[in-house]
């Protein structure tokens, strides 16, 4: 069989979400440039080196696309990818997020939901989406839990389970 391949796309709000703390942190850097004194650059400079960082460790966790093959289903993201080999997963199944969904670790909108999140459903388990609906939950055989967006979550989990 082939490869089965979904891409990511970010939600509308994570969108806003992104665009208003980069905006955010660039209009205080150039407020703080305005300062006559050295610590209003020191204020612009931390903060470009912090928006920096944010951007470049949510590129190592927010996820581009999701793809199955015959032995794994693989997380691409910017710089990195994620196999989970398909023997390890017990249950795959379509999942939407409870009120009660509380992030441990990780972001919690901007350029995605990644990171360690807990609900009354699952416990804790990691999260790699970059939209709050269209989830995927996984279960492998071990206990561990991973959520993951994709475009059509029942689609994906029947391909998984088609190639176990």
């Amino acid at each position: 069989m082939a490869t089965y391949t979904q891409k990511q796309s970010l939600s509308w709000g994570t969108t806003m979400i992104t665009i208003c703390i980069i905006l955010l942190f660039g209009a205080i850097s150039l407020w703080g440039k305005s300062w006559e004194d050295s610590m209003g650059w020191g204020l612009a400079i931390t903060l470009a080196v912090t928006l920096l960082g944010m951007v470049i460790s949510s590129l190592c966790f927010m996820p581009m696309k999701v793809s199955v093959d015959e032995e794994d289903l693989t997380l691409w993201f910017s710089f990195r990818y994620k196999k989970i080999p398909l023997d390890k997963i017990a249950e795959v199944t379509p999942y939407q997020l409870p009120k009660n969904t509380i992030r441990l670790c990780g972001s919690g909108g901007f350029m995605g939901y990644w990171g360690w999140f807990r609900d009354a459903n699952l416990g804790r388990y990691m999260m790699y989406a970059t939209q709050q609906k269209n989830l995927l939950a996984i279960k492998l055989a071990d206990g561990r839990h991973y959520v993951i967006s994709c475009q059509d979550p029942e689609a994906l989990a029947e391909i998984i389970k088609s190639y176990k």
